[in-house]
């Protein structure tokens, strides 16, 4: 682990193979320069990398807490002092002179987890496309359904499929790109009902975690399984896509869309 009497800035920690290294190293696309592999970002870096502008689309609301859980609430405090809103940003983007309606998740927001407000951000994403006729990128990084808020949580999921399928019996395109990681409800509800699904190279993307399959099962599972390489092969997302060139593939396929 780094010393935190090193600056955070200063100093990175690759999450594969635990190396050390200056952070400007990590380059624009905050790749490890030892073993490659890509490091979390946040929606901003999302947003630069992939869009050519983002008008974000308020839409705030009350904290849900339905079970009346005071570290609940606290937790929930001390993640916005990190300068996010929620889970999820939405907004109005142009990419290559298009215009788009994209959702990003901040997995560093409580694991990027799905809860009240965010459910309402989505929602209220894909009804806005709906009606404006847009198409909609989502950039899904999350471990699923937000457990503090119960079944109210897991309503969710029910509402952001709903909205879905109704932007798709419009006729309109979603491209979801599934991003390390991708989990649970935010695999089940939105990642992969997209027209045309895209897996950043290397990221876990399943339901269930692995130690939830071995403990269900019984049997042992390839660290490999859940990951994007796999998960083509297997069919059940189109494309691997390298984060250099995200924009591009992402670019192409709204111009084929047209």
């Amino acid at each position: 682990m780094i010393s935190s009497k090193i600056p955070a800035q200063l100093m990175s920690q690759c999450k594969k193979c635990h190396s050390i290294y200056l952070t400007y190293r990590l380059g624009k696309y905050k790749i490890c320069p030892i073993c490659g592999a890509y490091q979390r970002i946040e929606s901003d870096m999302y947003m630069s990398l992939i869009f050519d502008d983002f008008k974000i689309l308020s839409k705030e609301s009350k904290l849900s807490n339905p079970l009346n859980i005071n570290s609940y609430e606290k937790k929930w405090i001390e993640a916005k002092k990190l300068g996010q809103t929620e889970s999820v940003e939405i907004g109005t983007a142009h990419i290559g002179g298009k215009i788009v309606d994209v959702g990003i998740f901040n997995p560093s927001f409580m694991m990027g987890s799905i809860g009240k407000i965010c459910g309402d951000r989505i929602v209220y994403l894909f009804e806005h496309a709906t009606r404006q006729k847009l198409p909609v990128v989502m950039i899904v990084s999350s471990g699923g359904a937000r457990m503090q808020e119960g079944i109210v949580s897991l309503m969710q999921l029910q509402r952001i499929s709903n909205a879905i399928f109704k932007h798709s019996s419009s006729g309109l395109l979603y491209v979801s790109l599934l991003c390390d990681p991708c989990m649970g409800g935010a695999t089940a509800s939105l990642g992969m009902q997209a027209d045309i699904i895209l897996g950043e190279k290397g990221a876990t993307i399943g339901f269930a975690g692995k130690r939830v399959i071995q403990n269900t099962i019984h049997e042992n599972i390839d660290n490999e399984l859940q990951k994007s390489e796999s998960l083509v092969q297997n069919g059940f997302i189109d494309c691997v896509v390298n984060r250099e060139d995200e924009k591009y593939i992402i670019n192409k396929i709204l111009d084929l869309h047209q």
